[in-house]
Formats: C-alpha cells, sequence, structure tokens
C-alpha cells in the first residue's frame, strides 16, 4: 500500500480522534465515508455519531484482557488512549496521570494512534476507492457554512476538558445563589427536589455548570411562575428534568426568542461535548427540559491495612473517580465485608498484626466473593515476586503516589 497513502489516512485518524466529541467538525469527516458505506445517507449529526461510534469500539477493542499486568506496555498504550480522547484530558495532566515523561508519552501517543489507525485501515470498506480518494483530498473537510453554535465554539469556550465525577446536587446548590436575582426580579420560585441519591455524572465541572446555568435561566426567563427541577436514575442513564409553564402574557418576557433559542442551543452543545443529552418537551402552556447523562459504574476497592490513616488519604487520592473504598483493618474486617459486598478490586497490605497479608492472600482466593476479584498486594515488603507467584494481580510499593494508585485501578474501571 503507498506509504503516502496511509500516512495521510493516519492524519485522519488523529485528527478525528482530536476531535472525537466536536460533532460539527465530524460530520463531514473524509474517515467517515471510508469506514461504512450508510455514512454518506445519513444526515450531519447522524453522520456524526456514527463516526464517533467507529473510534470509541475500536479504541476500545485495545484494551488488554482483564489479567494482563497493570504496569504492562498494553495497558499503558490504551490508558493513553482514554485519557487524552475518551477522558479529554490534555497532554501535560495524561503525562501526570501515567507517570511519563514528555517523550516517552508523545513516542507512546503515535505507538497507539498508529494501532488504532491499522485496526481501522482493516475496516475500510474499499482500499481503491479510499487511495483515489486520499490523493485527491489531503485534509478534513468540514463544513463552515453551518450556523449556529458549533461543538467546535464550545471546544474553544471550554479549552480544559478535564473530567471527573460530579455530583449534581452539589452543582445546583453552588448555582442557585447565582439566578436567585433573576428569578425574584421574575417572581419565580425554583423548587429543587432531593437530588442526593442522584449517583454521580461523569463530565467536566465548569461545562456542566454553564449548562445547568443556561437551562435555569432559559427557564426562569420564560415563566413568571415556577420551576421545578427533579432527578431520576434508570438503568444504563442519569435524568435532570426542569418543568415548568410557559408565560402567556404578552410584554412579560424581557428576552428575545432568538436569544433564548441561542442559550439552549449552547446548552445542548455543551451537554453533547460531555458526553450527554438535551432534549425539550412542550405543551401547549407548559415545558419540560431533559438533561440526561450515561451512567456511571461505581466500583468498589476493598482496602485491607491496619493504617487508617492510609485509607483517608487513599480516598482524597480517588476522590474524582468511580472508586469507592471499603476498609478493613484486618482480615476479619475483611470477611464480614465480603459478607456484604462484591469487591471490584482487593487491595491488600502484608505487615498486619495477627494474620499477615500473605494469609489472607492465600485464603482470599478459595473465598467465593473474593477469588472473583483481582488482588493488588499494597506494601513497603519488595516481593513482587512472591506476590505474583501467589496469584496476586499486581503489586505496589510504599510509599504510593496518586499517580500510581490510579494507574495501578485503571485497568478495572
Amino acid at each position: 500500500m503507498p506509504d503516502p497513502v496511509r500516512e495521510t489516512f493516519a492524519r485522519w485518524v488523529h485528527d478525528a480522534c482530536s476531535h472525537l466529541y466536536d460533532s460539527h467538525h465530524l460530520q463531514n469527516h473524509p474517515l467517515g465515508s471510508l469506514l461504512t458505506p450508510a455514512y454518506a445517507e445519513s444526515d450531519g449529526f447522524q453522520r456524526s455519531q456514527l463516526l464517533r461510534r467507529i473510534l470509541l469500539d475500536a479504541i476500545q477493542s485495545l484494551r488488554p484482557q482483564p489479567k494482563t499486568p497493570a504496569q504492562s506496555y498494553d495497558w499503558r498504550l490504551y490508558s493513553l488512549l482514554e485519557l487524552r480522547y475518551l477522558e479529554r484530558l490534555n497532554p501535560t495532566e495524561a503525562m501526570q496521570q501515567l507517570s511519563l515523561s514528555k517523550s516517552q508519552f508523545f513516542r507512546d501517543q503515535a505507538r497507539a494512534l498508529e494501532l488504532v489507525s491499522d485496526l481501522l485501515w482493516r475496516h475500510v470498506q474499499t482500499p481503491e476507492e479510499a487511495i483515489r480518494a486520499i490523493q485527491g483530498q489531503h485534509s478534513p473537510v468540514v463544513d463552515v457554512g453551518a450556523v449556529g453554535v458549533g461543538d467546535a465554539d464550545v471546544q474553544m469556550a471550554f479549552p480544559e476538558t478535564t473530567w471527573r465525577l460530579i455530583h449534581l446536587a452539589e452543582l445546583l446548590e453552588d448555582l442557585l445563589p447565582i439566578v436567585q436575582p433573576l428569578a425574584d426580579r421574575h417572581q419565580t420560585v425554583v423548587e429543587v427536589h432531593s437530588l442526593y441519591n442522584l449517583p454521580p455524572v461523569r463530565g467536566n465541572r465548569v461545562m456542566l455548570r454553564q449548562v445547568l446555568l443556561s437551562v435555569l435561566t432559559y427557564a426562569i426567563t420564560s415563566t413568571a411562575q415556577k420551576v421545578v427541577v427533579q432527578g431520576a436514575s434508570e438503568p444504563g442513564q442519569t435524568m435532570l428534568s426542569f418543568h415548568f409553564g410557559l408565560e402567556t402574557e404578552e410584554g412579560t418576557a424581557d428576552e428575545s426568542a432568538p436569544a433564548q433559542g441561542s442559550r439552549l442551543t449552547l446548552a445542548a452543545q455543551v451537554m453533547e461535548a460531555v458526553g450527554g443529552v438535551l432534549s425539550e418537551q412542550r405543551q401547549s402552556e407548559a415545558q419540560t427540559i431533559v438533561l440526561r447523562w450515561p451512567a456511571t459504574r461505581q466500583k468498589t476497592l476493598l482496602m485491607i491495612d491496619d493504617n487508617q490513616g492510609l485509607a483517608e488519604l487513599f480516598r482524597r487520592y480517588l476522590t474524582s473517580g468511580p472508586w469507592q473504598i471499603v476498609w478493613a483493618k484486618n482480615g476479619g474486617e475483611a470477611r464480614q465485608a465480603l459478607d456484604r459486598m462484591t469487591p471490584s478490586v482487593i487491595l491488600l497490605d502484608i505487615m498486619m498484626p495477627e494474620e499477615d497479608g500473605w494469609e489472607i492472600l492465600l485464603e482470599m482466593q478459595q473465598h467465593p466473593v473474593a477469588r472473583q476479584a483481582p488482588i493488588l498486594i499494597c506494601s513497603v515488603v519488595n516481593e513482587p515476586s512472591l506476590a505474583e507467584s501467589l496469584g496476586a494481580a499486581g503489586y505496589l510499593a510504599k510509599p504510593i503516589s496518586q499517580e500510581a494508585l490510579l494507574a495501578a485501578l485503571a485497568p478495572w474501571q
């Protein structure tokens, strides 16, 4: 295969991954028509969704098998792709998460993108047509004539897109004092039903604040009655609904329809950029705006260690991720914990009173619940080979940095 063709194809793959959540950029991307015939027959939004799904599937297909050592090269490449393109971390943030030098990071990034490009090239529908298309067109095509607020504008407004777990109840609690003067002016009551049972959603805090502010402002300036905010959790998704009656008397609204429409359009674009969806339901005298996010999968880390201070430190280390820590100070408490829960990962110390970690490790491998979870040894005792020979899935040497802990848990996130 001609090298210039593959090089251009690889550049297109890199470009598409870098704009993974920019629908405006993806909807006319030449990569899409090469990978699926349905791309050209779909509308702009469907085209962007099709190409995004193909890219996500390609990255996910590189995820190593569960028994692959956490510190392996394969896991490092996959974690790099996940941090850079799925979680939208910038290179500096990803370097810190992976504990890589700048030169090593960019070497690994080039190799990871090469693997994605090679995988996608095998799915090109007709290589001959791809050659002709690439030879005649050397850069992605973007429809610059589109009118309205696009994802490119969103990315310019929010260049830093670090994602973390966010509690919607806390976010709304922070925002209510900001919109209260506007609500007072419109004689509108904002009623928030309890949201503290909602699971957290994954996204960028600044971007989600703007979404909620835009929707609240839209609702308040559209009614002179009451805005009711409710949350709901269903299998696969978390929802936040804003219900309000529409003001029908002339002259009461202080904002024009185009301004209102632009505000809601921006909110919808930002929601899509963080992996969610905004939808509207309008009746004659009422409107409901619904925000939907994919459900987060909470992970449980059973930490067996007699040092309670270390457990608190690890809780702070993991506060922005999907992990919750269940702490057991010895083997007895660990057995009690296993009676009521199934951990995603077990983190086990060696030097503990009464029973040491080696005894507990052997017992856990026979336990009907514990043996389903990978066990990571976390100790000042430097015996990684012994730990591996006894069935441990990995080894962490104390003291442990946040980056090392996150990297060790990444395979099971």
